[in-house]
């Protein structure tokens, strides 16, 4: 799809922000508020790749 939007438009940019963490340092109601924060880790680093393989396809892409 990212190929698709990029070929039909030209001066596009493509921009991924990232997510802060799903919950704070205090307790919560959530339970296992490390786990939680742990998987917002592991989406900013999956996220962090998908730009970089953009980029070095060609893909005007940024990211935070």
């Amino acid at each position: 799809m990212i190929d698709q939007i990029a070929g039909a438009a030209s001066n596009v940019q493509i921009v991924l922000t990232g997510y802060l963490y799903i919950v704070g340092e205090s307790q919560c109601r959530a339970g296992e508020f490390d786990a939680l924060n742990h998987l917002a880790d592991y989406m900013r680093d999956q996220q962090k790749a998908k730009v970089d393989e953009l980029k070095r396809s060609g893909i005007a892409v940024a990211g935070s």
